[in-house]
């Protein structure tokens, strides 16, 4: 298999998908990704909807069946945390922990938490606690969690942990905003309480080490306090952007319509973002760079 010169920044569902898509035309991609290969799939609970699990699959594992796809593909994969990405005579500058040139482009970077706002932190540590995903907290048992959010992602977070914790989740409104399977099944949980119409004013340490929340709303219009373990902020999600300098800004659309550029997945995929949409965004990518006017490898 012959080296391109054709990199993917991401590897994610889109970014594997490409890469695979890629070694089918006898092309090695160059792949740049500083977590774990499978993207969010690895804080994914249960993924139902994936054709070929008809019983569903957990989402580490369907994350790690893509990652052995993406090693045995060939494809060069660099550990590194993209910087920002120029152009320049006819070239991509691609900013790393070294920089490298290449001819095409595919970004699939996905997306990255909405920060918890509008809360007090009693220091800086308690701010760098909260998590925003069951990813470093997935194996944790008979701790309590605290899940501040309305949507898919939070019920997910929640069923994903009550197999052997306690939950609570906290929402602004009265009604969820998860899709109608995701209610039922926390509605059937005995270790999840949903709590509506609940605002966190304040989040801070206690002595052994919890969180401690104060909280407003919750039915009664008065101030409560509650305690847990952890706290997983899951109020969204926004595309994972990297700096484009002023060669690659300024020719983004010239770049696109010529093929040279393209974006796949979460990353443009808005509410969206469904690992099928992303695995079909990666092959097209791979198709319409490889197809794309004098591409030789």
């Amino acid at each position: 298999m012959k080296k391109s010169d054709t990199a993917i920044i991401g590897a994610g569902p889109a970014g594997i998908s490409a890469a695979l898509q890629l070694a089918r035309y006898e092309i090695c991609p160059f792949v740049y990704e500083a977590d774990t290969p499978g993207g969010l799939l690895y804080s994914a609970g249960t993924v139902e909807n994936y054709p070929g699990f008809p019983k569903g699959i957990e989402g580490p594992d369907l994350a790690a069946l893509f990652a052995a796809g993406l090693e045995a593909s060939e494809a060069v994969v660099f550990p590194e945390e993209v910087l920002a990405v120029d152009h320049a005579a006819g070239v991509f500058r691609v900013q790393a922990g070294s920089e490298a040139d290449f001819s095409r482009l595919i970004i699939a970077t996905g997306t990255r938490p909405v920060p918890l706002e509008g809360v007090e932190y009693d220091s800086r540590e308690t701010e760098d606690g909260i998590d925003y995903g069951v990813g470093e907290i997935r194996n944790i048992a008979g701790r309590s969690v605290a899940i501040i959010g309305a949507g898919d992602a939070a019920f997910d977070c929640a069923l994903t942990l009550s197999k052997k914790n306690d939950i609570v989740i906290m929402q602004r409104g009265e009604r969820p905003r998860c899709n109608a399977a995701l209610l039922r099944r926390v509605g059937e949980s005995e270790r999840i309480t949903v709590l509506d119409i609940v605002s966190v004013e304040k989040i801070s340490k206690e002595d052994d080490g919890r969180f401690a929340l104060s909280l407003y709303g919750g039915g009664c219009g008065s101030h409560n306090r509650m305690t847990a373990d952890h706290v997983i902020a899951a109020i969204g999600r926004v595309p994972r952007e990297i700096a484009f300098l002023p060669g690659l800004t300024e020719m983004i659309d010239e770049l696109t319509a010529d093929g040279r550029l393209r974006f796949a997945g979460d990353v443009i995929s808005g509410m969206y973002r469904q690992t099928a949409i992303a695995v079909g965004d990666g092959v097209r990518a791979a198709m319409e760079i490889y197809e794309s006017k004098g591409l030789d490898g």
